[in-house]
């Protein structure tokens, strides 16, 4: 046994910085400007009088407007942010594609968006002076509100320039990646249960044909069979499941009504029978070709209809005994060399004499296999001339 010794921790630091390192590099630089205001604030004296006043209402004043500042401008950086980043949506005004219910969605905001940036570098492309002439009055403006003197206004400039550039930046991320995560999340799911309701359509349609088949519902015309077929075939395997227990349930109730009567199975019966087997067939030939219920059921309902049906019953049972074989399954499996059994002596065949007889010794190794061969008229008519004496 090989046991992993290696280090994990710098791993799990390594994939926490990968997620995060965006927001912890943000908080530090938050940190240190937000340092920077305290120093700047506990220390300021004030130049509008000439005075030496440092009371701490004075400081307090000057802490606040700097915040005040400071979260304007994160603000209107986040506006410009989040107006270059929103995504676009992918419905354009001369391809809009509607959903399942006809509903277009609305892309309204990626629109506004890309117009007003377009609008805004064009003006900022063609107004670089008035930009420089707006910021030396921002600077100016600001000194007077925070004490006052030339480094005050150099401080304002800096601090509001900073917070705006920090706005941006976050918000641009989160509408480029976060916001588009999320409609693409909302999309996933709107997706998800578009899918879940037509599946459940899709289960609902295979059950109403398969039951429509089995209980004689309507006349089934090639159509209607293709259409069942279908219907199986998109249908989730917990419904082919439950189709499959309808079934056969169904099957073991008419045989066993059948096997009360004395006059045998009659034309009303071969009908309910070949609206089953059709049900067996449609799963057999939809399904994955490894479930040997499937094979022995449908070789079961050939088997009590005419005889012209045997070579498929014989092909279908023969395969359920592969099949069953080759997975190991174990349990009351043994009926199908039973079932094959009779369906070779009905064949009446004599070549294969030996094989009915290694047949009924495999099946007679399972107790209910056994007493239904003990019970069934056909085998010991059969056996009858094999007896000495």
């Amino acid at each position: 046994m090989i046991i992993d010794k290696s280090p994990r921790g710098n791993v799990v630091t390594k994939n926490f910085w990968q997620k995060n390192h965006v927001w912890i590099i943000g908080l530090l630089v938050l940190a240190l400007t937000l340092t920077i205001t305290w120093f700047y604030s506990f220390n300021v004296q004030c130049h509008i009088c000439n005075c030496q006043f440092t009371a701490n209402n004075f400081r307090s004043t000057i802490f606040g407007t700097s915040l005040a500042i400071a979260i304007s401008s994160l603000c209107a950086g986040g506006f410009f942010g989040f107006l270059f980043g929103v995504p676009k949506t992918g419905n354009g005004a001369e391809g809009e594609t509607a959903d399942t219910n006809g509903v277009v969605h609305n892309n309204n905001l990626s629109q506004i968006s890309d117009w007003l940036t377009k609008i805004i570098i064009g003006a900022a492309i063609t107004q670089l002076g008035p930009i420089k002439d707006f910021l030396i009055d921002l600077k100016d403006g600001l000194a007077p509100a925070l004490g006052g003197g030339s480094v005050a206004g150099l401080y304002g400039l800096s601090l509001a320039s900073a917070y705006f550039l920090m706005g941006f930046v976050f918000n641009y991320l989160f509408s480029s990646l976060g916001y588009f995560r999320l409609i693409k999340g909302l999309t996933a799911k709107e997706t998800a249960q578009e899918t879940l309701e037509e599946q459940t359509r899709r289960n609902a349609e295979a059950i109403r044909l398969s039951s429509a088949s089995m209980h004689e519902l309507q006349d089934f015309t090639p159509t209607d069979e293709a259409n069942m077929f279908a219907a199986i075939k998109d249908s989730s395997e917990m419904t082919k499941t439950l189709i499959f227990e309808k079934a056969r349930d169904y099957r073991d109730g008419m045989s066993l009504k059948e096997a009360l009567t004395l006059t045998g199975p009659d034309a009303h019966h071969q009908k309910k029978m070949e609206g089953v087997s059709r049900v067996f067939k449609a799963l057999v030939i939809t399904g994955d070709g490894k479930n040997h219920r499937y094979h022995a059921q449908l070789g079961y309902c050939l088997l009590e209809m005419d005889k012209l049906q045997l070579k498929d019953c014989i092909k279908h049972l023969e395969t359920a005994i592969a099949l069953r074989d080759e997975q190991k399954e174990k349990g009351a499996f043994r009926f199908y060399e039973l079932a094959l059994a009779k369906a070779y002596i009905l064949q009446g065949d004599p070549l294969v004499h030996n094989k009915i007889e290694e047949l009924l010794a495999k099946a007679g190794g399972e107790p209910s296999a056994a007493q239904a061969i003990a019970h069934d008229v056909l085998i010991n008519d059969w056996c009858k001339p094999q007896k000495p004496g």
